[in-house]
């Protein structure tokens, strides 16, 4: 039918008209799903309808709700693409724990215990990973090291806050894509969990970069963990026809650009002062710091202006904090429901001055 196979993913389908993307598909099994260009993709979805034989057919147009993988899809009227698991947190159940156990929160969990903890962590862990990050710190935490009653105990309060709020959903506003910009927050805990284990997270942002300056102006939409150059490249060979990664040449500068935050304060100024990176004495780190160089130097080639591509924040505004240490969930979900993120650079001195708001102030 003349579609393109994406070699990043090769379970979607890109069809161009004009060297133009009409339509975009991602096939799961014998599920897909497609979003396109009304009209000009209807054509070629009548012609994949005729072509197989489908259980059943739902549009976003006339259906209230698309089923796609134990999902629920909605398209708002203002184009924003609504998406939870309601269905399946609702079918979720709590199972009472008995007050004996209760009152002895650090002994070792019973068999029955321990599978019932293995049941609650796996349904969390399924829609952590889809559609409910504001439940991802708190899992992996009670999830790890020797479990006990109160692990269990958690992991129940976790699946009763999910759901107590089932109907909430990540929203993807509408944006333009091809005058797109990257931001990433990302965050790592040390020793916060049994065996003096670390976490990382990452929080990415896709937003329209003439709001830097103007946070009043400025719209993101969330996008799911990931590695940035994934991103970018995904992005890329959609809306750049012929692009092949890896085997077209460097992207211009220009295109989804990047800003990355984080705030540890020494690896910012290790990354961004002139001077040879030997002063740190961990060589492996020194390695990572290299390439973040390189990394860099897509959208800054002579690499001297690394201040504004990689940023410092306080963390007193590090978004993806909520995503290493366990805090209120509704902290996160209310971030994500304002779909807003406001960069404003600051003079580092006066952070402390910095108070409880929804700006995320970049050094």
């Amino acid at each position: 039918m003349g579609f393109r196979q994406s070699t990043l993913d090769r379970a979607m389908f890109f069809y161009y008209k004009d060297e133009r993307l009409i339509l975009a598909l991602g096939a799961h099994v014998d599920d897909l799903l497609g979003t396109g260009e009304p009209g000009a993709a209807d054509e070629i979805m009548d012609q994949i309808r005729n072509t197989f034989d489908f259980g059943a057919w739902a549009d976003s147009r006339t259906d209230e709700v698309l089923e796609y993988g134990g999902r629920q899809i909605r398209q708002k009227p203002d184009g924003s693409i609504w998406l939870n698991q309601e269905k399946f947190i609702k079918a979720t159940n709590v199972t009472p724990i008995p007050k004996w156990r209760s009152s002895t929160p650090n002994a070792p969990l019973l068999a029955s215990e321990l599978t019932e903890l293995r049941s609650v962590g796996g349904c969390l862990h399924w829609v952590v990973g889809q559609t409910r990050p504001d439940l991802a710190a708190g899992t992996s935490l009670h999830m790890s090291g020797q479990p006990t009653v109160d692990s269990l105990m958690q992991l129940n309060k976790l699946l009763k806050e999910a759901k107590a709020s089932e109907d909430w959903a990540l929203q993807f506003r509408p944006i333009d894509l091809e005058r797109a910009r990257i931001i990433v927050y990302s965050d790592a805990s040390f020793a916060n969990s049994e065996g003096l284990r670390r976490r990382f997270g990452s929080c990415w942002w896709l937003g329209k970069p003439d709001g830097l300056e103007k946070p009043q102006d400025k719209e993101t939409v969330q996008v799911d963990t990931g590695r940035r150059l994934y991103v970018r490249e995904i992005f890329a060979e959609a809306l750049v026809f012929g692009y092949v990664p890896s085997q077209s040449g460097r992207l211009p500068a220009d295109f989804m650009p990047m800003a990355a935050a984080t705030d540890c304060r020494s690896l910012y100024d290790l990354l961004t002062k002139d001077g040879s990176l030997s002063t740190t004495q961990e060589k492996r780190l020194a390695i990572d710091l290299g390439g973040l160089k390189e990394t860099a130097a897509e959208f800054d080639e002579q690499m001297e202006q690394l201040a504004e591509v990689y940023k410092w924040v306080d963390t007193h505004h590090q978004l993806a904090d909520l995503l290493t240490k366990q805090k209120p969930t509704r902290l996160q979900r209310s971030i994500l429901d304002d779909g807003r993120i406001a960069l404003k650079s600051i003079d580092p001195k006066e952070s402390h001055e910095l108070k409880d708001d929804r700006e995320c102030n970049l050094g």
